[in-house]
């Protein structure tokens, strides 16, 4: 006999001895019981004996019974295998459902967009030809970045900073340069912040002159409610549409990665254009927080372009908060016309900081677009420079000499040189002189150049 067979020989056992003990198993009392006189059995019956008081009816009318008793192993081994089939379902329906990648996907995109504030980071790298005949290449590499804060909905607030390299070809030259925005307060705020320089124009003097717009009251919605983060109507709204026009056709399970220190998994998803035509005007009146009218949908829906090769685009969700981390993708485009007929695009969308504290402040000093208007056309000093060519300048609009070389500092920049030292102005100076200056001033002549020693230099 076997360990097992001994383990269950004792487990009968110890039932036996119950009985003999006259256990009631439906009273769950054990008593003994004096009057138990062991029966006679047939024979070579394996059969125990039975104690009258287990065969007899228990008070009531009741007869007592013994419910079938299996080996305790066995007991395990049972409840394992149905925790074990339990848990199988359960994860079932977990990955099926729950971690289904098209329903992550879709969670993450309207997680993201109903965040209450985050940080964006991003760059569109586009090159291509300009027409058939030249041939003639252009390029750009543009780099954003910004900041939302949306946890006040009266008061929503934006940054975006938008600079890069542009090279359009050699009839129209190179371009680089940095713009910023702010939008707070219901006051848009704007500035360049690196200026932009090519052999036409310098506009150097101007950067960091901020100027500002407060939003005027119209019959249609101000800024602040479109950039209001989605409501919980507005968010079921976007997963119903996300649901009705399936825009992924195909999406496959990356390796999961790291984006900025996030654990984050990695799908790549493949679009169906067609549907996301359909779907685009449904999301537009969504942010738009307003109905379109179907003249509306089909703008929209045309100024989607189907790419030449349908690539797959790339796309990270924290695997902590379930939002999207990273965007990437590659366009080729062939557009109809001479222009851009063939255009290649890689774009990159970076977020972080969502749900946490940002910070956005107006700029210290700014220009209302009146008094911008005023300085174009004002000279307060009397010296032929309009208050804004002096703030180009960098003169004294209140002193008429600012260099102290006994000429005013309009007559200087008409003739070339420059009013705030000595030099002379470059060929992108003179060009931006002529447009903010009057191309005659009869109340400042110009002197013999030989009387000036400075024009002379």
């Amino acid at each position: 006999m076997n360990a097992e067979q001994q383990q269950n020989q004792q487990y009968d056992d110890d039932a036996g001895q119950t009985d003999r003990f006259g256990t009631d198993p439906l009273a769950g009392s054990t008593t003994p019981d004096s009057s138990a006189q062991p029966s006679s059995s047939a024979p070579g019956s394996s059969v125990p004996p039975v104690s009258p008081a287990a065969a007899a009816p228990a008070a009531g009318g009741r007869p007592r019974f013994r419910l079938p008793r299996l080996p305790r192993l066995k007991i395990r081994a049972a409840l394992i295998a149905l925790g074990l089939v339990v848990a199988g379902i359960l994860a079932a329906v977990y990955f099926s459902y729950w971690q289904n990648p098209a329903r992550v996907l879709g969670k993450a995109v309207t997680k993201t967009a109903s965040a209450q504030s985050l940080h964006y980071e991003g760059s569109l790298k586009v090159q291509g030809e300009l027409d058939k005949e030249s041939k003639e290449k252009f390029s750009s590499d543009i780099a954003f970045r910004g900041d939302y804060d949306g946890q006040k909905s009266d008061n929503p607030k934006l940054t975006l900073a938008l600079g890069g390299k542009v090279d359009l070809g050699k009839s129209i030259g190179k371009y680089e340069g940095e713009l910023e925005g702010r939008y707070l307060d219901k006051t848009f705020y704007g500035a360049l912040t690196k200026a932009p320089k090519n052999d036409f124009i310098d506009l150097e003097g101007f950067t960091n002159l901020w100027a500002k717009f407060p939003e005027e009251k119209t019959e249609d919605k101000p800024l602040s409610d479109y950039a209001k983060p989605l409501s919980k109507e507005e968010n079921k709204r976007l997963e119903a549409a996300l649901k009705k026009h399936k825009v992924v056709s195909k999406l496959m399970t990356e390796k999961d990665e790291q984006v900025d220190g996030v654990p984050s998994r990695h799908y790549k998803a493949t679009l169906d254009y067609k549907q996301l035509k359909e779907l685009a005007p449904d999301v537009a009146s969504i942010l738009l927080r307003k109905p379109l009218d179907e003249k509306e949908k089909q703008e929209i829906r045309d100024s989607i372009t189907e790419p030449k090769t349908n690539t797959p685009i790339d796309v990270w969700v924290s695997k902590r908060d379930g939002t999207v981390r990273k965007v990437f993708s590659h366009d080729e485009v062939s557009a109809p016309g001479d222009a851009a007929y063939a255009v290649s695009a890689d774009s990159t969308l970076l977020f972080s900081k969502i749900n946490q504290p940002v910070t956005i402040k107006a700029p210290e000093k700014s220009l209302t677009a009146e008094q911008l208007e005023k300085e174009s056309t004002n000279d307060t000093d009397k010296d032929g420079l309009v208050d804004l060519a002096e703030r180009y300048f960098k003169t004294n609009p209140k002193n008429p000499d600012s260099d102290g070389d006994k000429f005013k500092d309009g007559t200087e920049a008409a003739r070339g040189f420059d009013p705030a030292g000595p030099g002379k102005l470059s060929d992108q100076e003179k060009s931006l002189y002529g447009l903010l200056v009057p191309p005659t001033d009869a109340a400042n002549p110009e002197p013999p150049q030989s009387r000036n020693p400075v024009l002379e230099t």
